[in-house]
């Protein structure tokens, strides 16, 4: 990482447009409890030692089966993201809310990594608020089904790496 990235200045705006960001996503949100959601059930499973949900409920339909056995076929790295929550919450948990929370830190992360490339502070803020508001990563983030919180922890794996 750059000492660009290091710097007061670099963590400070990130940090605001972190909160910009949370609260944008927050607002454009329909405060709907999200329904989609494959991975908390996955995460769940995991807490209790399995691998395939149990019981799925009628509406999630996309699963693969074994035996009986009903098996997430999408990508466990949301449902390890998921496990603190789930944990304190079970099935519970919106992660519409954890989409629009992870939106915002990748925002943040994303001034982070913009900030090591040693582009001017302005520049840096700017291509951040693009990203932001400007692309599908503020549709993700707002609308939050276990898809697009699957796209959301892509973008923060791959912006952590950018910034390693």
């Amino acid at each position: 990482m750059s000492d660009e990235a290091r710097t007061p200045g670099t963590r400070l705006d990130a940090a605001l447009l972190g909160l910009l960001a949370l609260a944008a996503y927050w607002f454009a949100s329909n405060g709907r409890f999200m329904h989609f959601n494959y991975h908390l059930h996955l995460s769940i499973a995991f807490l209790e030692g399995r691998l395939h949900v149990p019981k799925p409920p009628p509406w999630l339909t996309e699963f693969a089966y074994s035996e009986g056995k009903a098996y997430v076929y999408f990508d466990p790295f949301p449902a390890v993201l998921l496990l603190p929550f789930a944990w304190l919450w079970g099935e519970r948990v919106d992660i519409a809310l954890v989409s629009i929370g992870l939106g915002a830190l990748n925002v943040a992360f994303m001034r982070i990594a913009l900030g090591g490339l040693g582009v001017s502070r302005r520049t840096a803020n700017l291509c951040a608020l693009l990203f932001a508001f400007g692309t599908v990563h503020l549709f993700a983030a707002q609308y939050g089904n276990t898809w697009l919180l699957a796209h959301l922890c892509a973008v923060t794996g791959l912006t952590l790496a950018w910034i390693e």
